[in-house]
């Protein structure tokens, strides 16, 4: 398996032909948690058991880059009642992520003599789907 290069993220409100690219990330961090359930009760013997097939499922980006246009402004700030939104999150050499998240913070940078520069923090809502490349 040749090796992935990194910070090539552009991130996609709506999904599909009519998506549009919000913003394009320079660097990344992706957080995966797939928590396990705990029901391990006295009779289990000091062992911990999970339930099966079960499990707090979330993804997490931290990204950072060149924002495009003001919609990502606009659900940070919650201009509108729909704060969630339909994203996805292309990774060139890994695949694409899609469904609903929600930017939890939203930091924007403006030098005078560049591009219009953010970092966020996109959390996810309701169940993922991840398209391999």
């Amino acid at each position: 398996m040749a090796a992935v290069a990194g910070r090539k993220v552009k991130i996609y409100e709506g999904t599909g032909v009519g998506a549009t690219l919000v913003a394009g990330a320079r660097s990344d961090s992706i957080t995966i948690n797939n928590e396990a359930i705990d029901i391990t009760d006295k009779g289990d013997d000091g062992w911990r058991v999970f339930l099966n097939d079960a499990s707090v499922r979330s993804v997490e980006m931290s990204v950072s880059g060149i924002i495009k246009g003001t919609s990502l402004i606009g659900k940070a700030l919650g201009v509108t009642t729909d704060l969630l939104g339909d994203y996805e999150i292309r990774i060139d050499g890994m695949g694409t992520a899609a469904g609903q998240f929600h930017f939890s913070s939203l930091e924007i940078t403006a030098p005078h003599d560049d591009a219009t520069e953010f970092s966020a923090t996109i959390a996810s809502s309701g169940e993922i789907t991840w398209t391999p490349v």
